[in-house]
């Protein structure tokens, strides 16, 4: 098999909708040609573990990807002569994208992370000119989207990770068999020296295996209101399915339940989704509904503090000298001892971030905010309730100051320091840094800093600002609002106001702490083969991704990245190969596995 046939083969295989155990198979010397045409099942896979090496990708999102690439990457640079069989279970059409980048889903649905900063490569000497980054891609692909600045769909972003894997491919053809199960995995469990991974249909044995689920798949929390069925829709994803206009038909008023990043996308799905579009009059965005839109879209939530504005950093005017205070920041934070026990934390970082935002904010005006009045506008924003008129306005203003119409304001400087530093807090908190003691003052302010840092794209706030200026939707229960409901009614209830709705959506996604009753996270759980310590946490890996409160025997040759380590690992949602050196640690760890394995054998 030559460079792009495994692309070809992908490529054939993309449109089908056939939902087989094997999606595809990339051929090396250790298949013939008649089993690469026999699209063996996973239980076909060679079991000889005297003869060849196996290793089991479960999830192929991008973690999945990444995992892949550093892997191959690794094996060609040390030259080893071992027959490797790679299985990768992806249940989802384009693996690279997984659920949450599906090529196939609507293109309202965009990214909350820059173009500029995604990359599936790592940024080595040796990295070819091939691998593009993703405005390199974009620059070939869909030139109009190629703005470093910009926030592509999640769909165009699926496309690229999708074509790296297959780059990936292409380049490991020669050297491994890889195999794709379309199936979803229910267990991994030790078994003698080596593990087995279970699917509902078929398990196979493999030496080492790495567990990459992220989200798990679309699904609800398990604390759900009391609703029926019928009037209460539990999970925004798919939209087409989930906000389809036969689960949400038009003119009905619809209660959303959560107010972070999925709410917008269910805001976005039942109007843009439906027809409605967005133009520009004399600087403004507003609304033209197409008609099928809901009559109201009432979002509720226990605070009413909105996501703020991400910045377009090449419209605002941004100080060379706000570079240096980050760098001191990084380095200060950098340098406190741990474990960090509450006080250190409060004393050390919080106040670190507090000061270099203050020093941002006053190179741009002497006259601006200190330390200590940016602490008090925080325990404001950090204690208070909003209405929707207070909600509207520090949304209008987040809009302003990304796009450069007003100066920088004490939310902005803090989002920013925190977006800055946050690299140097991942180094200093991951892997057992922050006491345990430490962490409900650290999760405290990590919830609001989420909600200051890492918010919507500035456009995506525009569309929700114009949508209320229609009255499309309606904030007015958007803080302490409760649902109530009988068998005859549905009603948003505040001490002062209520409102009847037909439906509720549920936009609050699992926490990373919250795993699939019936998936392998949980089911490797309740074996003791991943286990926490410390109870505000995910599950304890080391610097490699290896459990280490593990209760079994014998966890090694088991790795696990994402979500469900969270906390062990600060910052596990974004697409960022600089941020993590686990995988790279991981792939590195192989080989001398793979020595070993060899001698032996």
């Amino acid at each position: 098999m030559g460079p792009g046939d495994a692309r070809r083969i992908l490529a054939g295989n993309r449109v089908s909708q056939k939902c087989e155990s094997v999606f595809f198979c990339v051929r090396s010397h250790a298949m013939s040609d008649a089993q690469l045409a026999s699209g063996d099942s996973a239980t076909d896979l060679p079991r000889d573990s005297h003869s060849t090496y196996s290793l089991a990708i479960v999830g192929c999102g991008p973690r999945g990807l990444y995992c892949l690439e550093s892997f191959a990457r690794v094996f060609a640079q040390q030259s080893l002569a071992v027959p490797v069989v790679i299985t990768i279970f992806e249940p989802s059409r384009d693996p690279g994208a997984g659920n949450i980048y599906a090529v196939d889903q609507p293109h309202f649905l965009r990214m909350n992370y820059a173009n500029e900063r995604i990359d599936a490569w790592r940024d080595c000497q040796e990295r070819p000119k091939s691998n593009l980054s993703l405005v390199e891609w974009l620059e070939r692909h869909h030139p109009t989207l190629a703005n470093p600045d910009g926030y592509s769909p999640r769909a165009v972003v699926g496309e690229y990770l999708h074509d790296c894997f297959l780059q990936v491919c292409d380049q490991i053809s020669e050297s491994f068999v890889v195999k794709i199960c379309r199936q979803k995995v229910t267990n991994v469990e030790r078994l003698e020296s080596m593990w087995k991974v279970s699917t509902e249909q078929d398990s196979i044995l493999v030496h080492d295996v790495v567990v990459t689920v992220g989200h798990e798949g679309w699904r609800a929390p398990a604390s759900l209101p009391p609703v029926d069925s019928k009037r209460f829709i539990k999970s925004v994803f798919p939209v087409d399915r989930q906000l389809s206009m036969a689960c949400v038909p038009p003119g009905r008023r619809v209660a959303v339940r959560g107010f972070g990043l999925t709410w917008i996308d269910a805001a976005l799905a039942l109007t843009e989704g439906r027809g409605g579009h967005f133009v520009r009059q004399q600087g403004a965005l507003c609304y033209k509904p197409s008609g099928a839109e809901p009559a109201a879209i009432l979002p509720y939530s226990r605070t009413g503090r909105p996501m703020l504005a991400k910045p377009v950093k090449t419209r605002m005017t941004i100080p060379s000298q706000w570079d240096e205070i980050w760098k001191d920041g990084s380095r200060q934070i950098s340098e406190v001892t741990r474990p960090i026990d509450q006080g250190a934390f409060w004393e050390k970082i919080w106040k670190q971030i507090l000061d270099s935002a203050a020093a941002a904010l006053q190179v741009t005006s002497p006259n601006a905010e200190t330390s200590a009045t940016i602490s008090q506008w925080f325990e404001w924003w950090r204690t208070s309730n909003f209405d929707s008129r207070l909600t509207l306005n520090l949304m209008q203003q987040s809009v302003d100051v990304a796009l450069g119409r007003i100066p920088p304001n004490a939310p902005f400087a803090l989002g920013e320091a925190w977006r800055q530093l946050y690299p140097a807090l991942i180094n200093c908190i991951n892997h057992g840094g922050l006491c345990e003691e430490a962490w409900p003052a650290f999760r405290q302010i990590e919830v609001e800093m989420e909600r200051l840092a890492f918010g919507p794209p500035a456009e995506n706030v525009r569309r929700i600002l114009a949508l209320e200026k229609v009255g499309v939707v309606d904030l007015s229960f958007v803080s302490g609002a409760t649902l109530a409901s009988d068998a005859a009614s549905l009603r948003l209830v505040t001490p002062q106001n209520r409102s009847d709705v037909d439906l509720v959506i549920n936009a609050v996604i699992p926490s990373p702490l919250e795993t699939r009753s019936n998936g392998p996270i949980a089911a490797m759980f309740q074996r003791g083969i991943l286990s926490r310590q410390n109870r505000h946490i995910g599950f304890d890996v080391d610097e490699k991704g290896g459990p280490t409160a593990s209760t079994h025997s014998d966890a090694a040759g088991l790795t696990v990245f994402g979500r469900v380590t969270d906390g062990c690992i600060l910052g596990n949602d974004t697409l960022s190969r600089q941020l993590h050196p686990e995988i790279e640690n991981w792939a590195a760890s192989i080989v001398p596995r793979l020595s070993s394995w060899k001698q032996r054998n």
